[in-house]
């Protein structure tokens, strides 16, 4: 609970000790807060605030999403129907094409990354291994680095170059 403001919230937070890379997972998790936090689209998980504890846990606040996700529908329901996986497939693209016009690729697009309100509203989540489009801007995942989970990267992902632009999404 946020009390400044009134209102729940979501708080991720990097958990210490990520191994031998751990400056590599820091610098990750803060491209995740800034990426997510530049993108300002109802279909798209929202940030309010990044910082770092008086210990030095990396963290950021965000929109809390009181539902569920795509993978918990399908664990409970198997394949879900045309009908109802439509109209969340096309809320998603509507996300994805914001954050591609945005120079953002988001690069795990997977069901548990898919959030829905109990109003039914569709929210992406998750830019962990966002890519900015911008050769201006050095990646944090870069080309030629195989990154996602498995089940639902692009193959184009997993060749020998890796390039993937927005269409991996």
């Amino acid at each position: 609970h946020q009390k400044s403001l009134d209102r729940l919230v979501a708080i991720k937070v990097l958990p210490a000790g990520q191994g031998v890379d751990s400056n590599s997972f820091a610098e990750r998790f803060k491209n995740e807060a800034r990426t997510m936090a530049r993108l300002d689209h109802p279909g798209i998980v929202h940030v309010h605030d990044f910082g770092e504890t008086d210990k030095g846990l990396l963290y950021f606040v965000m929109e809390f999403i009181e539902g569920s996700d795509v993978q918990d529908l399908l664990s409970a329901q198997g394949a879900l129907t045309p009908a109802y996986a439509l109209p969340i497939t096309l809320h998603v693209c509507d996300a994805l094409a914001y954050a591609h016009a945005h120079g953002v690729i988001h690069r795990d697009i997977k069901p548990a990354n898919i959030m829905l309100t109990k109003e039914g509203r569709v929210k992406v989540a998750d830019f962990g291994l966002a890519r900015l489009d911008d050769p201006a801007q050095p990646g944090l995942t870069q080309t030629g680095m195989a990154m996602g989970t498995p089940d639902y990267v692009a193959p184009e992902a997993l060749s020998a170059s890796g390039d993937v632009d927005a269409r991996a999404d």
